[in-house]
């Protein structure tokens, strides 16, 4: 099993990868953050529109419905709301900056996989789960200023690790299980 973690991998990034200006923060096969800090002053106070999550044309694998892709987008986007307040604080106006996350790869979890993990796990004793058939997640975000000019930018990108997540019976369960780790990365960001 411990072998298999190494199994965890990414699809190839649809834009060829980490552009030029962005500091990697990992770059591991299953675990990619990149981030680049503009050079416009932070607005004060730090008034922001609440996170808005877009779903990029091509982003989903076959078994995933825009439906699905619509949930996971809506639970980053939760998740990047509640991470960020410490820093930020939220508007439904229409005035302030803007964060916003392009879900650019919902990769599938294999249902039938998931299944027999979980069915597995009851008989294996600790975190149990097949190294295979597991999903993946990529998020762009930035924050921008309400000029528009870039404040925060991430290019995130992570992959389901058979140690660290459970076996769920659904195309989208490692999806919405990474989702909540890009708004923890793009806190660690901001914290630096």
């Amino acid at each position: 099993m411990l072998l298999g973690a190494g199994c965890a991998s990414l699809p190839p990034s649809p834009d060829g990868g980490t552009p030029a200006g962005y500091r990697e923060i990992r770059n591991e096969p299953h675990y990619q953050v990149a981030v680049r800090i503009g050079e416009t002053a932070w607005p004060s106070p730090p008034l922001f529109r609440l996170p808005e999550a877009i779903i990029r044309e091509g982003a989903l694998s076959p078994g995933i419905t825009p439906a699905q892709a619509e949930v996971v987008a809506t639970h980053a986007a939760r998740s990047v709301c509640q991470a960020l307040a410490p820093w930020l604080q939220w508007t439904t106006a229409d005035e302030g900056g803007r964060v916003v996350l392009e879900v650019q790869q919902i990769a599938a979890s294999s249902r039938e996989l998931a299944a027999t993990s979980a069915v597995l796990g009851v008989f294996v004793p600790g975190p149990f789960r097949l190294p295979a058939g597991l999903g993946s997640l990529r998020i762009n975000g930035r924050i921008e200023a309400p000029t528009g000019a870039p404040l925060v930018e991430i290019r995130w990108a992570r992959g389901a690790n058979p140690l660290l997540h459970g076996a769920r019976v659904s195309s989208i369960g490692d999806a919405w299980e990474l989702a909540p780790s890009h708004a923890r990365d793009l806190r660690q960001a901001l914290s630096q």
